[in-house]
């Protein structure tokens, strides 16, 4: 049985960093039909650490080959 306050299992949040728009669509709209998933998208990685900071996820899912 999970011990986590209800309020806490409604706090997921999801960070991709991706350079394509196409799929930072796809995964919103997989994570759309989820509750209680927050979902934020970062296309440009020069700014993932600053939107992470920002956005505190927690789980950040990564593109491996980017530009920069």
């Amino acid at each position: 049985m999970n011990d986590m306050p209800l309020d806490a299992e409604k706090s997921v949040r999801v960070l991709l960093v991706d350079d394509q728009a196409m799929i930072g669509e796809a995964v919103r709209r997989i994570l759309a039909a989820e509750t209680g998933i927050a979902y934020e998208y970062c296309q440009d990685p020069s700014k993932a650490i600053e939107t992470a900071e920002r956005f505190l996820p927690t789980v950040i899912l990564q593109d491996l080959v980017m530009p920069e």
